[in-house]
């Protein structure tokens, strides 16, 4: 039996590690889980034993906490915690679309991170590349919901404040878990966009059959059968359902918190080398479903997530060497494009592409 190196061949995991982190006025950072804000102080309990003691601190000694989902709480607010402790307490991770940077001029720009180096954070929005010197962030909010602090707590704490509103503006279009796919009514909704009308119960159901083309060929391309010759012919049609060859997809293994990134085209080079490491590989997808609603961005264009799952399997000699369930999202955009008529006119139309993908959750199968 050959040797091989256990390696997801799709995508990003988010960290096992995420949980709630209080930060109190001495700048400490607590690992927990909050089971209770009361008047007073604050319960929770450990993170490594969920089931042990509650253990509390002070609420007048503490600044704020994040939760395992990226959303946070600032104590000083008091209406804002009455409001919406219950929530917070309760909230589970879900798929974003995107990564949210607040910086010392009270901004908050959603984008998806591509690198992180030293001194700056470079991410794309809206098919731009963006560089954001750390020097200039206070805090960041992952679309996996880790967090970061740039400056001291009791210095971020203001600036959590005035971006709240924000932050949940630029997040609200996402809603807990998969939802149905809509449904086409004989009298389909229709939208104003730019000089034209946009279907857009036409292009939820193009979204999602763009998504389940791409799970096709995926899966041809990962085949161990699938001939050098119709491997480079399905790569190139999988590139075209991307909104260009800058789209990114997250890598990562099961056993490492490590996360390169690679554009599309190398990305799928690079799974047709991997899938040859095994003398099978079995790759199905499932539960195709929006995560969130198409919402108008900045730029004219319409933006909603889509979440599957996707279950893989290597075998060697008969046996499954390795195999792993990954949850999923993918960003997709319906965009405007000139169109030319056989009558030599040129009018705006309109297409679903599909843009970044990242990973929810990955586990072993």
């Amino acid at each position: 039996m050959r040797v091989f190196y256990l390696i997801t061949l799709l995508f990003f995991v988010s960290r096992a590690s995420a949980q709630d982190i209080l930060y109190t006025n001495s700048g400490e950072a607590t690992p927990a889980k909050i089971v209770d804000i009361q008047a007073e102080k604050i319960k929770f309990k450990d993170p490594e034993n969920v089931t042990g003691p509650d253990h509390s601190k002070s609420i007048s000694k503490s600044l704020f906490a994040f939760n395992a989902a990226g959303s946070y709480l600032v104590f000083s607010d008091k209406k804002g915690v009455a409001d919406n402790k219950e929530q917070f307490i309760s909230e589970t991770p879900q798929p974003r679309a995107f990564d949210v940077l607040v910086d010392n001029k009270g901004v908050a720009l959603d984008m998806n991170i591509t690198a992180e180096g030293d001194n700056e954070i470079t991410g794309t929005r809206h098919y731009k590349t963006i560089k954001a010197p750390k020097a200039s962030l206070i805090f960041l909010i992952r679309k996996n919901g880790t967090h970061q602090l740039f400056v001291p707590a009791d210095k971020a704490a203001p600036y959590l404040i005035n971006a709240k509103a924000k932050i949940a503006q630029l997040f609200a279009p996402v809603i807990a878990g998969p939802v149905p796919t809509p449904a086409v009514s004989a009298k389909p909704a229709v939208v104003a966009a730019g000089d034209i009308d946009v279907d857009m119960a036409l292009f939820n159901k193009k979204a999602l059959d763009k998504t389940k083309e791409l799970s096709n060929y995926l899966a041809t391309i990962c085949s161990v059968n699938t001939s050098a010759t119709i491997a480079t012919k399905t790569i190139g049609l999988a590139v075209d359902l991307f909104v260009n060859e800058d789209a990114r997809v997250e890598v990562s293994s099961v056993n490492a918190l490590t996360k390169p990134q690679y554009k599309i085209r190398s990305y799928l080079n690079r799974l047709q080398k991997l899938s040859g490491q095994y003398d099978k590989v079995d790759i199905e997808y499932a539960n195709i479903n929006y995560a969130s609603k198409f919402t108008l961005g900045a730029d004219g264009n319409y933006y909603a997530v889509i979440t599957f799952v996707q279950k893989f399997k290597g075998f060697s000699d008969g046996k499954i060497v390795y195999g792993d369930v990954t949850r999923r999202n993918v960003t997709v955009v319906l965009k405007s494009y000139l169109k030319t008529g056989a009558d030599g006119d040129t009018k705006k139309a309109w297409d679903v592409f599909l843009e970044d993908i990242g990973v929810v959750q990955t586990h072993k199968a």
